[in-house]
């Protein structure tokens, strides 16, 4: 399967939630649940029907199950805190705690820092451990 990438400008929501842009249809975890591509008007693949990747400020996080390497999917509120999901419900106009998740960097603890360069530098990571896809119900 050739691999599909459209990824928008990041994009600040209500404040903490910063979407990231569209999943990708490639090789790996992502493919173990049912994906159809979306084109656009010039028939090129646009991203995949109600997924987006988002990374979410990491103190709305429950930190239990983001440093659970064996956590994969769940739902929503297994990685939010109650009170994030309220808010994320507030703006979405339905209750959000149902909604699947899966982890990008499925390997990625809260641990995750720092990195070394090649050149031997030590440099800051991103909290890249922070980004869930959220499969978004139907209507």
């Amino acid at each position: 399967m050739k691999n599909l990438r459209t990824f928008l400008s990041p994009t600040l929501l209500a404040g903490w939630l910063i979407l990231l842009g569209f999943l990708w249809a490639g090789y790996g975890h992502a493919q173990e649940r049912p994906m159809t591509v979306v084109y656009d008007e010039k028939e090129q693949p646009s991203h995949i029907e109600r997924e987006v990747i988002v990374r979410f400020d990491p103190k709305q996080l429950n930190i239990y199950a983001v440093d659970d390497t064996t956590f994969q999917s769940g739902f929503l509120k297994e990685v939010l805190r109650d009170n994030a999901i309220e808010r994320l419900s507030q703006v979405l106009g339905y209750d959000a705690s149902g909604i699947e998740v899966f982890k990008v960097f499925t390997r990625m603890t809260s641990a995750d820092t720092l990195s070394i360069t090649r050149l031997g530098d030590t440099i800051r990571v991103d909290d890249h451990w922070a980004s869930f896809v959220l499969q978004l119900p139907k209507g």
